[in-house]
């Protein structure tokens, strides 16, 4: 009888236990069915980017914390999250004193550093943002490494060497804290630092669902280097879409296959237009048509009033333009005469010192919601139009001191008007325009455009004609 309980028990027990099983593996593939390919990551000229720096988000666990802005995030309209570099991080040389240093500085590039979380923690994010839309990009670093790198003592030929033979950091630099890559020549290349990174690039695909990457200082790397990893890339991803974020000055990106890179050009001259006297309208239209005009159709430069190097190392965007009205004047021009705006973490609430990305610097979200509120006004309007990303483009130039345009899209048309000036300027429309009905975007109040109109210092305004 004890023999027969004893078998009914084990029964139950195996029963159980393939039970367990099967709810976990259940489980297992209800994960792996979250983690098909994200299939609405946008085409370039319809990137609206939010830049996540971590450190501004949480001092541990910043992961987790990031998953938990989301919403914010979304209501700013983005649609592309950019993570800085989120792996593990170097401490030998580290510039900070207590060790923390650059996200830029690599320790393993297959590993998440434990202060920002763990691998879960990234897969939960990335499932998070696709359930709302928007795809997640990493930032890679192809340049140099950390000090305690494994390939110093593995690879070290795969370093630049002084003539005696030390590893140096990047020649022209003070990136003291990194070791320089040795990538050899067009005619003899290092394939095997190549694959390396090529290797490190496709585990984040796989392990994380990522949508793409952002790939730092490429200006410093040989472009045969970065034609073979968008080809890497795309072989890779082959029936998906990602997007390959290129950060430097060299004008061949878009030819080595890239997506988008960046408007350094388009930085400089709002600083100038806002900044210096001497700029004048007719050359800030002009060069910006250019640049516009010189754009493949399926590319696009990413447009930013700030970002972690401006806010780290020179100014704020507040600082830069000297207030937030401002700067946000300066954001409302960036987002809408050009496509794919960028939005820096701590921006959209008017973050007025400089922001660190080599500690933790503890954000109050909620300081400035006026400013958060614009933020999000501002974005709304960009979303309600096609005509802001891809619309066509026709300015006037006979206003100096008033920025004037309108967009274009299927029958649609908007209107933009930012006086860029520290005093009231009047603004004369062309009689085209004046006298027809538009909706202002920022209000949702119909108004006749009328045939002059006063804008205050600062003031912009977003119109939709009908």
């Amino acid at each position: 009888m004890k023999t027969k309980h004893t078998i009914l028990a084990l029964i139950l027990l195996m029963l159980t236990i393939f039970s367990f099983g099967c709810k976990e593996k259940d489980n297992i593939l209800s994960e792996e069915k979250q983690d098909t390919p994200y299939l609405n990551v946008p085409a370039a000229k319809d990137v609206i980017m939010y830049e996540v720096n971590p450190r501004v988000f949480a001092e541990k666990n910043a992961l987790d914390a990031i998953t938990e802005r989301l919403d914010e995030i979304k209501a700013l309209g983005a649609n592309v999250i950019w993570l800085m570099p989120i792996y593990e991080q170097g401490i030998l040389n580290a510039k900070s004193a207590d060790g923390s240093g650059s996200p830029y500085c690599i320790k393993d590039y297959k590993k998440i550093d434990a202060e920002y979380g763990t691998l879960d923690d990234l897969k939960h994010l990335v499932r998070e943002a696709h359930k709302k839309d928007m795809a997640v990009i990493l930032d890679f670093v192809a340049n140099h490494t950390s000090w305690d790198n494994a390939w110093i003592t593995e690879h070290p030929d795969w370093y630049t060497h002084n003539e005696a033979g030390d590893i140096i950091y990047p020649a022209g630099t003070n990136w003291t804290d990194v070791a320089d890559l040795n990538f050899g020549t067009t005619e003899n290349p290092n394939l095997d630092l190549y694959n390396a990174f090529f290797d490190a690039m496709k585990y984040w695909f796989d392990a994380a669902n990522i949508d793409g990457f952002r790939c730092d200082a490429l200006d410093y790397v040989p472009t045969d280097f970065c034609q073979k990893l968008v080809t890497e890339m795309r072989q890779y991803t082959a029936g998906r879409k990602i997007l390959l974020l290129s950060e430097g000055d060299r004008k061949q990106y878009f030819n080595l296959g890239f997506d988008m890179d960046y408007s350094w050009n388009f930085y400089e001259r709002i600083k100038k237009l806002y900044n210096t006297p001497s700029y004048t309208m007719g050359s800030f239209i002009s060069n910006t048509l250019t640049e516009l005009n010189n754009t493949p159709a399926d590319k696009s430069h990413l447009y930013f009033t700030t970002n972690h190097d401006k806010s780290a190392w020179e100014k704020t965007d507040v600082q830069l333009f000297g207030s937030v009205q401002v700067a946000l004047s300066a954001f409302v021009l960036t987002a809408t005469i050009a496509d794919a705006p960028l939005i820096y973490s701590t921006q959209e609430i008017g973050t007025e010192s400089i922001v660190s990305f080599f500690k933790h610097t503890n954000i109050d979200w909620n300081a400035k919601p006026d400013i958060l509120a614009e933020y999000k006004r501002i974005m709304t309007a960009y979303h309600s139009s096609k005509a802001f990303s891809t619309g066509m483009l026709t300015t006037y130039n006979d206003n100096p001191d008033i920025v004037y345009f309108t967009r274009t899209y299927n029958n649609e048309s908007i209107l933009v008007a930012v006086n860029v000036c520290n005093e009231t300027k009047t603004l004369t429309l062309p009689v085209e325009l004046a006298g027809e009905s538009a909706t202002n975007l920022l209000t949702n109040a119909t108004e006749t455009l009328p045939e002059t109109m006063d804008l205050q210092a600062y003031q912009y305004y977003l119109w939709k004609v009908e």
